[in-house]
């Protein structure tokens, strides 16, 4: 059951990183204390690797765990909680490098 991390955990951290972003944007721009931004991407970041891992980690287990019935279904979940991770990882990258080559108060 490790696999959830990553298939649930790492796509909500990063919907809530982008939530979070914008949300935060008017103050940023008002205050000039665009660090705060980073910091989200920052905590974003090592959520989401950190939910990969942990599904990566599931997913050994179950590789190694081959006399279960139901081995097959649990080695493919493991494998989507592990891509959706990267994805999530990927998607948390993108939106930092978004912000930094873009200033957030643009208009």
């Amino acid at each position: 059951m490790m696999y959830w991390s990553g298939i649930v955990g790492a796509p909500l951290v990063f919907l809530t990183a982008l939530s979070a972003g914008y949300a935060l944007v008017p103050w940023a721009c008002r205050s000039q204390h665009h660090g705060v931004l980073d910091l989200v991407s920052v905590v974003a970041l090592v959520l989401t690797l950190g939910a990969t891992v942990w599904a990566a980690l599931g997913w050994r287990r179950t590789h190694a765990d081959v006399t279960s019935p139901f081995a097959a279904r649990e080695e493919f979940l493991a494998q989507l909680a592990v891509a959706s991770g990267v994805l999530s990882s990927i998607a948390v990258l993108a939106q930092w490098a978004a912000r930094l080559a873009i200033s957030p108060c643009v208009v």
